[in-house]
């Protein structure tokens, strides 16, 4: 009963007006925690719901350490999770349980629950408890650090730092204190407070690349988030002036005639001799010590690399230079496709910042659901003004994926013709800026319904899950796998290798 009350003191704490943590309210009982003391109207809001409670009737001990068990329970409890039975003898025991499943013990994992935690454990349980991505791409204010974790945290104003000099640091190895773990677990139920309102119900799961199918079937359908209200992390929106405009269409060229025919899973497939053939030498290919394919040939370098959107979570790009990442392409965004909305993915300039920090290249892909050239060339501008700033060194890449018909996408009967003008729109706008255009597609799309006379000249990015690709065109990244396994990546990865002419 007990349990059920303080749960119901914390539904009184997301719901109380905290807005001005230095009003004036009568004192609490702690002698040694004047209403000077900076984390004092904290630590009243906390004790008067019930959330912290002193050492003594009459002591708070501010400066005393937590415990990792302390922690785990204000961080989960804060975070909207249910109170815990203990699964042990312990009393936290049911929380470290609780935060072990969800994966939210990072480092921390190693510690027993009477151990003190520190600063930086609590950023990165807290993080991932509340779910709270970067929301500015600047680098780290903090001289100290630049985990993700932290930075997430700081731009919610949930961790602010400590000043010293004329500067800021966070010191992640201390242990954090009494009151200082007040502080922040006040401004995690601020935040969840700012939260409450309700967002869009999503349309379909996340989103998921496209499967290479077997030779009778097409491919399964793929699956996107909701329509969301795009967020504005650089600074752009979709209504903000563009810094370059869409091209108008090119108009209709005369219908090519093919040069050839080749088979391929029992239908003809044109042959275009104005796109390079499949140069490659497949004894050439190997796995090197990481795990990851390598290409060995006197007339090309091969590089590895990564793509990821915001279902890859926080990353620790640091970690992921380490295992042998030279390149990663970055989901910026994606059209939605029920209302057709501009949307930029939330972890887009967090892991563009992360790869720039530790000298991994970078490209983007904008994940289209583009019905014309005016929409294709509509997502390239999008994309292009998200990046202004930025030094992008691969190229921006357009990657247009079906949906089953069951969903109602907007794209349902979208024509081979039409699918073929969209592309057209992004590249043809991105090259007329000064860009460097890609395709991405699977074999299907790229033999059966893309019609690649159009496309002589523009490198593609090639998703086909086999051992060994036998894709007809030359392709300068290959897409191999979608359930590679980096560190600094928690769960299944894309997994790329781009070959690139040494001449």
């Amino acid at each position: 009963m007990k349990q059920r009350w303080i749960s119901l003191l914390l539904l009184l704490a997301l719901a109380l007006s905290l807005v001005i943590p230095a009003r004036a309210a009568e004192s609490v009982p702690f002698t040694d925690l004047p209403s000077s003391h900076w984390a004092y109207s904290c630590v009243k809001d906390l004790y008067e719901a019930g959330v912290v409670s002193g050492t003594s009737q009459t002591t708070f001990d501010p400066r005393g350490t937590v415990t990792l068990g302390q922690a785990l329970k204000l961080i989960l409890l804060a975070a909207g999770y249910e109170e815990q039975a203990p699964t042990t003898t312990h009393w936290a025991s049911g929380y470290f349980h609780l935060a072990s499943q969800r994966g939210l013990l990072g480092s921390a994992a190693s510690l027993t629950l009477d151990q003190s935690i520190s600063r930086l454990q609590i950023a990165q349980i807290a993080a991932k408890a509340l779910g709270c991505q970067r929301t500015n791409h600047s680098r780290s204010p903090f001289s100290d650090t630049m985990d993700l974790s932290v930075l997430a945290l700081y731009d919610h104003g949930i961790f602010l730092g400590v000043q010293e000099g004329d500067g800021l640091v966070f010191k992640p190895k201390a242990p954090i204190s009494r009151a200082e773990i007040s502080a922040v677990i006040w401004r995690m139920l601020e935040w969840k407070k700012a939260q409450a309102p309700e967002q869009p119900a999503e349309e379909t799961p996340a989103e998921e690349k496209p499967v290479e199918e077997t030779p009778s079937q097409e491919p399964p359908a793929q699956e996107t988030p909701a329509d969301q209200t795009p967020e504005n992390p650089g600074g752009q929106t979709t209504e903000d002036p563009a810094v370059v405009q869409p091209v108008t269409p090119q108009e209709p060229t005369e219908t090519k005639t093919p040069d050839g025919y080749f088979k391929w899973n029992g239908k003809t497939i044109p042959i275009w001799n104005d796109i390079e053939k499949n140069p490659y030498n497949s004894a050439a290919f190997s796995y090197n010590e990481n795990g990851f394919l390598v290409y060995d040939d006197a007339n090309y370098t091969c590089r590895i690399g990564i793509d990821v959107s915001k279902y890859q979570g926080n990353i620790d790009w640091a970690a992921v230079k380490n295992a042998g990442v030279d390149f990663a392409i970055l989901r910026l965004g994606y059209r939605g496709y029920g209302t057709g909305k501009l949307v930029m993915d939330t972890t887009f300039y967090q892991n563009l910042q992360g790869c720039l920090d530790n000298d991994i290249e970078v490209g983007v892909y904008f994940f289209s659901q583009a019905l014309n050239y005016e929409e294709g060339a509509e997502e390239a501008v999008y994309t292009m003004n998200a990046l202004a700033n930025y030094n992008v060194t691969y190229p921006l890449i357009f990657d247009w994926e079906p949906y089953a018909d069951s969903v109602g996408a907007r794209t349902k009967g979208i024509t081979d013709a039409q699918l073929t003008q969209a592309t057209l729109g992004f590249l043809e706008t991105v090259g007329k800026a000064g860009w460097t255009g890609m395709l991405y597609q699977n074999p299907t799309y790229y033999y059966l319904h893309l019609d690649m006379s159009k496309f002589a000249g523009y490198p593609m990015w090639l998703a086909h899950y086999v051992s060994m690709t036998n894709f007809y065109y030359k392709y300068d990244i290959w897409q191999y796998s979608c359930t590679g396994k980096v560190p600094g990546i928690s769960g299944d990865v894309d997994l790329n290798i781009h070959l690139i002419p040494k001449n």
